[in-house]
């Protein structure tokens, strides 16, 4: 809140004052945080938090009286300028910021928005704003005109776009500094932009997707054109497995016998497969399996083939259709599963999507 001493008091108020609050038929005792400085003057006004012993339903704007511990004396008041404080942080240079732009739009709801949706990084909680403006779900559209949703929030184009750079430059520097990856998984990237928020994350990326800057591979990002690429003895691995794999494509063998037929460590030939599966090479749809793409699809487009008029598959009839294993049958649905290609349904598989 803003709150002004007043000049009728004989000593300054003093960080962690106990008090009385009151607010319209709210009565509750608290204690002033003073934000910027240890105490408020007689006659003048500052920042402050007050910590109340219960819970009071306040919104911006409600005027608040403080009176002395003994509830004898009023010592002053002011609006409330945010009803919900952070848990931590309450006098950092950004939480001050907001108060001190809510301070100076105080006379209108649209214009603390705007402050709000040009300062705040992540946008701002539809919830909270509303509730902490008293507005109705209108209203907030209303006000928000030109901001972009995503989930329980909105967020100004200016920070979409300052976002979108950062991602960008980020993933630029991580390309300089691993010229042998295929790109940077979302958690990396997270933590490189710092943003907190996972599905503005995921928006921004599927943005920069959809407008061709970035490409996906396996949950990989990476600039588009790009280019990982093997060493000359991952090369030299990869064409020995692609000439293994080529031979019944739908059918891979487990890694372990193709590690046995190249006479070199498991562990060492998953490494390089990894590797390939961030190049695109290959397909990693269960744990001990890798298949080409072309493989992929052929199993893909077998099962859309043979669904029934229900768009419905069973893992027999699935089995017979492709002519592999009940087990490698059973593991490439449930890829297809966990890719939103099939649903499970009890014994059945529902097709969900064709493209």
């Amino acid at each position: 809140m803003r709150l002004s001493v007043l000049d009728t008091e004989p000593a300054a108020l003093r960080h962690w004052t106990p008090v009385h609050v009151h607010s319209a038929a709210n009565h509750v005792t608290g204690r002033v945080a003073v934000l910027e400085q240890r105490s408020i003057t007689p006659g003048t006004s500052a920042l402050a938090q007050i910590v109340l012993s219960e819970p009071i339903n306040l919104c911006i704007r409600d005027q608040v009286i403080l009176r002395d511990q003994s509830a004898e004396r009023t010592l002053g008041g002011g609006p409330v300028l945010h009803p919900q404080s952070p848990k931590r942080g309450r006098a950092k240079p950004e939480r001050i910021a907001t108060l001190e732009a809510i301070d100076a739009h105080l006379d209108s709801d649209q214009a603390i928005l705007e402050q709000m949706l040009l300062q705040e990084k992540e946008g701002i909680e539809i919830a909270q704003w509303t509730s902490a403006l008293n507005l109705t779900s209108e209203e907030f559209d209303n006000y928000c005109q030109g901001s972009v949703p995503i989930e329980d929030r909105v967020i100004s184009k200016s920070q979409l776009q300052r976002h979108s750079e950062n991602v960008l430059a980020a993933i630029k520097t991580w390309h300089a500094a691993n010229p042998n990856e295929i790109g940077i998984t979302a958690p990396a990237l997270a933590k490189t932009v710092e943003i907190k928020h996972r599905a503005l994350r995921q928006q921004l990326l599927d943005a920069l997707i959809s407008t061709g800057k970035l490409t996906s591979h396996g949950g990989n990002y990476a600039l588009k054109g790009a280019q990982a690429t093997l060493n000359q003895n991952e090369e030299k691995v990869w064409n020995q497995v692609r000439e293994i794999l080529l031979r019944d494509d739908t059918k891979p063998p487990v890694t372990h016998e193709i590690a046995k037929k190249l006479g070199m460590p498991p562990k060492a030939l998953e490494k390089v497969l990894i590797r390939c599966t961030q190049i695109g090479y290959v397909v990693r749809p269960v744990s001990n399996r890798f298949l080409l793409p072309d493989a992929l699809e052929k199993l893909r487009k077998t099962l859309i083939d043979n669904v029934d008029d229900n768009d419905e598959i069973t893992v027999k009839q699935y089995r017979d259709a492709t002519g592999i294993g009940r087990n490698l049958a059973i593991e490439i649905m449930e890829y297809f599963d966990s890719r939103g290609i099939t649903q499970r349904r009890g014994d059945v598989r529902k097709l969900m999507r064709r493209d």
